[in-house]
């Protein structure tokens, strides 16, 4: 059985006037609360929102979204198409499937993070061996935020908190495995991918066995025309993929 994924993704500092998106999530029952953290959050969350909203049309000709949240928060349609939504500096992404669960995250390849302490929280003793694997500080951060990202699609995939219980999950990276440990998390096949495009890593989780072929198209939603969408698969570099 062959599965496709397609994964929307837009640089927000290309987007200054927001009415037009505004009224675009009004039209799909989207509406915006009008209380804000700031500018910037309400950027992320109009795009985003947008994005999901055009993802959405384009792919299952849905003209109207009714939103609901899981326990911990996740978005989800109820008896609709899969989807999950992630955002960091200049950019936000949506990640939507007819009906694999997903989980979707993405980080500046550049981000500067204090990992050690996160490490020690958060990682098990085979991923922070390879991450100290060698004395290169670049190298180091590097392999923390390709980690992270994969722990924090996989947590998005099945809905839940990155705490230390449900952060008993653990990449055997040089043997592309998944190792879990967590009970709530057992008896789950997951595939879980690793790419880079531009200056990001992107990490995609589904839930699905090997059996599954699936097939992951980035698509690019160009600035100057709004509803123009250009697939720009050859950018998308796959760098890892591991399977339970």
């Amino acid at each position: 059985m062959a599965c496709k994924v397609n994964i929307y993704i837009l640089e927000t500092s290309k987007f200054e006037q927001l009415s037009y998106f505004k009224q675009y999530l009004k039209n799909m029952n989207l509406n915006i609360s009008k209380q804000m953290f700031n500018k910037k959050k309400e950027k992320e969350f109009i795009l985003s929102r947008y994005l999901l909203a055009l993802a959405l049309n384009k792919e299952f000709s849905i003209e109207k979204i009714d939103l609901l949240k899981s326990e911990y928060g996740k978005p989800y349609i109820l008896n609709g198409p899969r989807f999950n939504i992630s955002h960091c500096e200049n950019y936000v992404a949506v990640a939507v499937s007819k009906v694999l669960d997903l989980g979707l995250d993405v980080e500046l390849t550049t981000r500067s993070t204090a990992y050690p302490k996160i490490v020690e929280k958060y990682f098990h003793e085979f991923e922070s061996k390879y991450i100290y694997s060698k004395k290169n500080t670049e190298f180091q951060q590097n392999t923390f935020l390709q980690l992270w990202t994969l722990k924090e699609a996989v947590f998005k995939c099945f809905g839940l908190q990155f705490n230390k219980e449900n952060a008993k999950i653990y990449f055997e990276y040089e043997k592309s495995k998944i190792m879990i440990l967590a009970k709530r998390l057992n008896n789950n096949s997951i595939t879980a991918f690793l790419y880079n495009y531009k200056n990001l890593y992107l990490s995609l989780a589904i839930a699905k066995d090997e059996s599954v072929d699936t097939r992951v198209n980035l698509v690019s939603v160009d600035h100057l025309n709004k509803l123009t969408i250009s697939k720009i698969t050859r950018d998308l570099c796959l760098l890892n993929q591991f399977s339970v």
